[in-house]
């Protein structure tokens, strides 16, 4: 069962607010909060997983893949491989 959301920001504002050091300044902070909001995503994901299936934590924690975001690449992404061998 995919599961996707997506975040959309305008960041001139807050650009504008930093002066000329603005635009880095944001984008390391965005791509910081994508990058905790993704390790938040796995984290919870494992919990829920293993509490329906029983899976150790390890197991879950490896099949998960995160690619993390960066200043210059605003996009933080989760997703799990594998199946699950239940019996």
């Amino acid at each position: 069962m995919p599961v996707e959301f997506n975040v959309t920001a305008d960041l001139r504002q807050a650009e504008k607010l930093f002066g000329k050091q603005g635009q880095n300044r944001v984008r390391r902070a965005a791509s910081r909060a994508l990058n905790k909001t993704a390790r938040d995503v796995r984290t919870t994901s494992s919990k829920e997983i293993r509490g329906d299936l029983p899976i150790a934590a390890s197991t879950v924690r490896k099949a998960f893949i995160v690619n993390r975001a960066g200043p210059s690449n605003l996009i933080a992404i989760v997703s799990v491989r594998g199946k699950a061998r239940i019996g």
